[in-house]
């Protein structure tokens, strides 16, 4: 896991803790608590471990697979820990590799250790996204093509680690930060891990900047260079991660309830956001109505004069329309008899309707003339209609047509 600008690191300090957020200056707190209450929300959360909460063990396996010595680790875990391997949380990192061989550091935390430790975290629902060890973060700024002894605090100890090409090799709290203590136990602590096959030949002392008069001693002692660090900083990221398995489950399992929560809360501002058009939407139709109202409204005398117009339209039509003349009707009448044994007895005239009656000397006469005054296109303009002919006692039919506009 890369850090970003939003990231926080908590490391031990040399009394307590140390809080670095982003790219703002690090504070430090007296207790993890205190640390933890003064992170922003919405931070994701690294944590640094003091030496003093972790197994640290440099071990060499004949492989160089990564997943091959996960397994050679956990088997060698299994004979050399104190509580089953399940209570545990470890990972490692390679120093060195040959042939068929690798040199590693092997770091372990217990669970119980860790769950008391991070209990201020884990009350306000802040996992840890990583675990590390803080003297790996140490290592790091260390140079990378050389074996140095660096020399730190952490919370009221003095650490001394061994650093090969920029990896920690090997780490040991001594008793307190007192000057002359960590002078007189230095060699006993180095002697102990050369016989552990650590390398001691130091090409530089790195030392912590808030503890410079000690730079004389230490340089009259392994008659090497001493560097002073500064690890109130950005410092980089070492690989490995001793999050516990339940807890990424538990973060896993945080954030699809926060993901759930960003959706819930999504649709309820969208249905407001629906809700509110809805009601922008149903002004708007109530004043465009209103709008509409008021145009027929101010239409309503135009309409009724126009519809007064069209009624006297109706009543004059016949006066000059060909077509309605009771004359051109009574022309087309006559014109269409299919003989002249085809007699009209009867016709009747208004301005929208006319009535003819007659007498023919059978039915197919009669149905004949009805059909084609149906078919004139000089009448089109009426809707022409007919029953059934009736059958006269002379076996003549007699039949009416009813012409409307």
């Amino acid at each position: 896991m890369k850090s970003s600008a939003n990231d926080a690191l908590i490391s031990p300090d040399a009394e307590g803790w140390r809080l670095r957020h982003g790219n703002a200056a690090a504070r430090n707190f007296p207790t993890l608590g205190e640390a933890a209450a003064a992170l922003p929300l919405k931070t994701a959360v690294r944590l640094a471990l003091p030496c003093q909460i972790a197994l640290i063990e440099r071990i060499k396996l004949p492989a160089t697979d990564r997943e091959e010595l996960a397994g050679m680790l956990a088997l060698q875990f299994e004979k050399t820990l104190p509580y089953p391997t399940e209570e545990v949380s470890s990972d490692f990192e390679v120093i060195e590799s040959a042939e068929h061989e690798s040199t590693l550091l092997a770091v372990a935390a217990h669970r119980g250790q860790l769950d008391e430790l991070c209990g201020p975290l884990l009350a306000q629902a802040r996992l840890p996204e990583k675990i590390t060890l803080f003297a790996m973060h140490v290592a790091a700024v260390c140079p990378a093509d050389q074996t140095v002894l660096a020399i730190y605090a952490e919370q009221g100890q003095f650490v001394a680690a061994i650093c090969e090409r920029g990896k920690l090799s090997w780490a040991q709290t001594l008793s307190g930060i007192d000057a002359a203590a960590l002078t007189e136990e230095l060699p006993q602590l180095l002697l102990s891990a050369e016989i552990d096959g650590v390398p001691t030949n130091f090409a530089s002392v790195q030392l912590e900047r808030s503890f410079a008069q000690l730079t004389e001693p230490l340089r009259e002692q392994f008659g090497v260079p001493v560097q002073l660090i500064a690890l109130d900083v950005t410092l980089p990221e070492p690989s490995g991660n001793l999050v516990p398995a339940a807890w990424q489950a538990d973060a896993r399992r945080l954030k699809s309830g926060e993901r759930l929560q960003q959706r819930l809360l999504l649709g309820a501002v969208l249905y407001l956001l629906l809700v509110a058009g809805a009601f922008v939407y149903l002004a708007w139709l109530k004043n465009e109505s209103q709008k509409l109202a008021m145009q027929v409204a101010a239409t309503q005398p135009q309409l009724k004069a126009i519809q007064e117009s069209e009624l006297r339209w109706n009543e004059l039509r016949p006066a000059f329309d060909p077509s309605r003349s009771t004359i051109e009707i009574l022309h087309q009448i006559h014109k269409n008899l299919p003989s002249a044994e085809v007699l009209i007895t009867e016709f009747e005239h208004s301005p929208s309707q006319w009535k003819v009656v007659g007498e023919a000397p059978s039915a197919i006469l009669a149905i004949e003339y009805v059909q084609k005054l149906k078919g004139e296109k000089e009448l089109e303009a009426w809707t022409i209609t007919s029953g059934e002919p009736d059958l006269l006692p002379n076996e003549h039919a007699k039949f009416s047509v009813f012409g409307r506009l």
